[in-house]
């Protein structure tokens, strides 16, 4: 986008490059008594067409001339293609990277894609290497459900307040939900100096492991989160979150409309 805008300039055009910040993320926290105050997707589009049209009238552009084309990758690259669709009297076009547009509840397909990136061996992962993590994931899932396995789990991945932490449904879903390692699919680097730092690295790891798939995952783990204890505990992310949402908006943060 960036590189984009300096060559329209250098090319004589005029540019103007803007970065919209979503609402409810950074101190942009609309105050309750208005009719913006929920997290959604449409409102987060209709952001986008009411900060256009602020932008054309701060600095006097020209509606009809003015071109206007939003940029986004990911969740904002969903937001960047829908606000064309739902504004296209606004926004002349957009560019929508890696976006998943059509959303669906409990969106699987990420962690297919990471599964899959696990098996390149151009950036050091294998078939072996997947095949490991997704056996390792299978035995995790089904040891889950039985008291002893959660009890086992718990010990082998360092669970905060140990088993009884697992006994929860929500508690087993922050715990294994995402994966219980992290891989860096998205911003995977092969000159990384850092320990398990990329695909690479993970794989290599793995394959030098010994023992059954799900005991290599606990192990790797550990290695990842420096020794501490694993919080899966939903009820408190949930309470944290709203002391936070409570202070920010405390603060009188407006969104701009």
């Amino acid at each position: 986008m960036i590189e984009l805008a300096s060559q329209i300039h250098s090319s004589g055009g005029s540019v103007l490059l803007s970065a919209l910040e979503h609402r409810y993320y950074g101190s942009s926290y609309p105050p309750k008594n208005t009719g913006y105050q929920y997290l959604t997707t449409p409102n987060a589009i209709a952001d986008i067409s009411e900060f256009v049209l602020y932008l054309l009238n701060t600095f006097s552009l020209p509606t009809s001339t003015t071109k206007v084309i939003t940029f986004g990758g990911s969740y904002p690259g969903m937001v960047s293609a829908y606000s064309r669709l739902s504004y296209p009297s606004v926004i002349t076009g957009s560019v929508s990277s890696s976006s998943p547009v059509q959303g669906t509840v409990d969106m699987r397909s990420y962690n297919e894609w990471t599964g899959k990136v696990l098996g390149m061996s151009n950036i050091g992962g294998s078939s072996d290497c997947q095949r490991a993590v997704v056996e390792g994931h299978e035995k995790i899932g089904h040891m889950l459900k039985t008291a002893d396995g959660r009890g086992t789990l718990a010990d082998a991945f360092n669970v905060c307040d140990g088993a009884a932490a697992l006994e929860k449904q929500r508690n087993r879903e922050v715990f294994a939900g995402d994966g219980v390692i992290y891989i860096p699919a998205q911003e995977n680097d092969p000159s990384c100096t850092g320990s398990l730092c990329n695909v690479g690295e993970i794989c290599s790891e793995i394959a030098s492991a010994e023992g059954e798939e799900w005991k290599v995952l606990g192990k790797l783990a550990g290695m990842q989160n420096g020794g501490d204890c694993v919080d899966v505990d939903w009820d408190l992310r949930i309470k944290e979150l709203q002391v936070r949402l409570d202070e920010e908006r405390s603060d009188d943060h407006i969104l701009l409309l």
